[in-house]
């Protein structure tokens, strides 16, 4: 029985990439192209710039590297660095953010546009629409709107947490507003000390809404019992089952969670009652990374094959 075991383990070539978010090369923003396949997995490397991108389809259960994007080509089109968020665009090309500069600079941070064969095009973003800080970005395409939150400056957040960077003006506090598909920034955010540190963002699936939802970090309260705390999320397309992880960034998990790191992370199911509401854990599905044979691991970012409720941009 292999349910809920790791099947298959896929090593990438190099050591300190801190491989974080991952998004599929087409998804439900492509539906009108018949041609679309949800076949690749981007893997923006946080630190070391690279984007992977994975083959899903030529083996399901044992998913092979196809490309490699190296952070000197990356940086001498665009002048990015620290590859955050990936999406597929209806377009068939990718947009992922990029939280600074070669050097850790916010003032760095911008939009990264792959072509479909995983060329590095350009900038999304006008020039001189740049955020002030990047992380995550959701676009809403019925609305004509797209927003990005805000972390902090890649030189601060990549030695781990100090709260004098947050006095430093080093970490965010903003959402951007920009037109969509044309990048232009129309309007700037200010969350206040109350929304320090604005990470993921999602709108409401339905696309004809113009709401959306931002979760603060600096200032949110979770409870957890597992080591680390709830970090990521997947939840499937019936709505019944949410995965989650409890990796954040391993700088910040050295600092606030030593004990995850020493033995690793975890994923769990929760179960979703869609008819009378209310979650709770899946005693059945526990999926523990200290056994990991080069770990203990820490798990950040997860995807169903088929897609999901939780990254699919809706359209």
């Amino acid at each position: 029985m292999n349910y809920s075991k790791v099947i298959h383990r896929l090593p990438v070539p190099y050591l300190g990439d801190e491989l974080h978010h991952s998004g599929w090369n087409s998804c439900s923003s492509c539906h009108g192209d018949p041609t679309a396949d949800r076949r690749y997995l981007i893997l923006p490397s946080l630190v070391s710039g690279r984007i992977y991108v994975i083959d899903t389809k030529s083996n399901p259960s044992v998913p092979s590297l196809h490309k490699v994007v190296e952070p000197e080509d990356i940086i001498q089109k665009t002048g990015l660095a620290f590859p955050h968020t990936s999406h597929c665009l209806a377009s068939g090309d990718i947009m992922v953010s990029c939280l600074g500069d070669k050097d850790g600079n916010a003032a760095g941070s911008g939009f990264l546009l792959l072509d479909s064969e995983f060329n590095v095009k350009g900038r999304w973003e006008k020039p001189g629409n740049s955020p002030l800080f990047g992380y995550d970005f959701w676009y809403q395409p019925r609305q004509k709107t797209m927003v990005s939150s805000s972390w902090g400056a890649p030189s601060a957040f990549t030695k781990g947490f100090n709260l004098q960077h947050v006095a430093d003006g080093l970490y965010g506090k903003h959402l951007h507003v920009y037109s969509w598909p044309d990048g232009e920034l129309k309007q700037t955010l200010d969350l206040g000390d109350t929304g320090l540190l604005p990470l993921e963002t999602r709108f409401l699936h339905d696309p004809s809404k113009d709401t959306g939802y931002v979760g603060c970090a600096l200032t949110s309260n979770l409870g957890h019992r597992l080591r680390g705390g709830p970090q990521m999320i997947q939840l499937s397309l019936d709505g019944k089952r949410l995965y989650v992880t409890n990796s954040l960034f391993s700088p910040w998990d050295r600092q606030f969670y030593p004990e995850m790191v020493q033995k690793g992370s975890h994923m769990l199911q929760i179960d979703v009652d869609t008819h009378k509401g209310g979650l709770a854990v899946n005693p059945n599905f526990f999926v523990d990374f200290a056994t990991e044979p080069d770990g203990p691991s820490l798990a950040h970012e997860m995807r169903y094959p088929g897609g999901d409720c939780t990254s699919d941009i809706w359209i």
